[in-house]
């Protein structure tokens, strides 16, 4: 099921997978390959916080947060890693996945974003002269 007509989901979509006792993050698009019977996408823990060393000074962390909605529940996920951040919110209703927003933060676009700015901006420069050149020669 799908809304999210509004915004594009980012390809990092994070959503929680509960066994038994514990929680884990599991993205999105590996959803349909996910084959375990004994999990659950709500919990009666409504808050939770997990934090793991991947060998960066930066640990990498997982949270969730579940509110009770009309329907169903409204879970939104924090997934952070030291070269991203993505937040996710969708619902479940009767045990079905509804995607609704994503954010994504992360530091290499903003590298990338400088990089085609620079590009665009020599590019302009670089039609500008040339069109003055003809401007000159007419």
């Amino acid at each position: 099921m799908r809304y999210a007509d509004k915004e594009t989901l980012h390809g990092d979509f994070t959503i929680v997978v509960f066994d038994d006792e514990t929680f884990y993050p599991l993205n999105l698009i590996k959803l349909k390959d996910f084959q375990k019977e004994d999990f659950s996408f709500i919990s009666e823990k409504k808050v939770d916080r997990k934090e793991w060393d991947a060998g960066d000074d930066t640990p990498s962390s997982f949270s969730y947060s579940i509110k009770k909605i009309e329907n169903g529940h409204q879970i939104e996920t924090e997934f952070k890693d030291p070269e991203r951040t993505v937040w996710s919110t969708y619902q479940v209703v009767n045990n079905n996945i509804i995607p609704i927003k994503s954010r994504l933060y992360a530091f290499d676009y903003i590298l990338l974003a400088m990089v085609l700015a620079l590009l665009t901006i020599y590019g302009l420069n670089y039609i500008w002269k040339c069109f003055r050149i003809k401007l000159r020669v007419n």
